[in-house]
């Protein structure tokens, strides 16, 4: 068992495999919607966390690529929704993981209602929150925007959706596409994170 993951020099981090780990961090599937004068988009996203351990005040963090077209909706609205997607509800993975919003209506076809931020509300879900975005913190690559929960509801008849679960369902195309997706954003993220 190798006990050293990841080596820091003074030029930044050596790699050693550290994957293994990494997607063990990533957080249930989400759909993280959001709407900008009128034009709504979702797209999924594996890094959300809770940020206030405090009940009164819930807080979330969501991240969320520059190059994403939720990107700009979400920065200049100041809102977002974030959608905790259930076991069986893993085809909605293509349909907002697999092509951008800047190309075609996501929602066409797809049952959701409007919340309190006047972002889209998916059916059938585990939960979702709506956010009201306090802060951010530029990533290079991503944005972390810090959300204040301002609405939400869990249904405890359901679980979360892990991406584990999701990578098992998928068909082998569709888990070859989503590795080709990420293959992409990794040839971008390495040439935005400038620190």
């Amino acid at each position: 068992m190798d006990r050293v993951i990841c080596e820091v020099g003074w030029h930044g981090v050596v790699r050693v495999n550290v994957s293994k780990v990494m997607t063990r961090l990533w957080s249930p599937v989400t759909v993280v919607t959001s709407n900008f004068e009128g034009r709504v988009n979702g797209q999924v996203a594996v890094s959300i966390s809770a940020a206030s351990i405090v009940p009164d005040l819930p807080r979330v963090l969501v991240q969320i690529y520059k190059t994403n077209f939720s990107h700009g909706l979400i920065s200049d609205s100041g809102v977002c929704t974030v959608n905790f997607l259930s076991p069986d509800q893993v085809e909605m993975i293509p349909v907002f993981g697999f092509v951008s919003g800047n190309e075609i209506n996501k929602f066409d076809g797809i049952i959701y209602e409007t919340g309190v931020t006047g972002c889209p509300i998916l059916a059938d879900t585990w939960g979702h929150f709506d956010i009201k975005i306090i802060d951010s913190m530029d990533a290079g690559d991503m944005t972390c925007f810090l959300g204040s929960v301002v609405a939400g509801i869990v249904d405890d008849s359901k679980e979360p959706l892990y991406w584990n679960q999701a990578r098992r369902t998928l068909s082998p195309e569709q888990n070859d596409h989503w590795d080709e997706l990420v293959r992409s954003q990794i040839s971008i993220s390495e040439k935005a994170m400038k620190f």
